[in-house]
């Protein structure tokens, strides 16, 4: 698959978890989701969220003019790993 495919298989699936989501969201207040709708759709989340980390894994990071990959054995401001400082995306840092 091209990286253009890649990117746009990713916005289809982004578009239709948003679509589902309204209805996931009335089950959640209404506690009318079964087990296995409440998994699928975690799963659902949990391969685009793979999808997009292993795109953006992809993506060179340049650092001063310099480009840095995950191979490198260069660390990110922050780090000591050769990885990039990510704040956590719920805040639990």
């Amino acid at each position: 698959m091209s990286g253009h495919d890649e990117t746009m298989a990713i916005l289809r699936e982004l578009k239709d978890i948003s679509n589902a989501s309204g209805e996931f969201v009335t089950g959640i207040l209404e506690d009318s989701l079964t087990y296995d709708e409440q998994i699928n759709f975690a799963l659902r989340l949990v391969r685009l969220a793979e999808q997009i980390k292993a795109r953006a894994d992809r993506t060179p990071v340049v650092v001063d003019g310099e480009v840095i990959n995950g191979n490198s054995s260069r660390a990110l401001p922050g780090r000591t790993d050769g990885q990039a400082d990510y704040p956590d995306p719920i805040g639990r840092d």
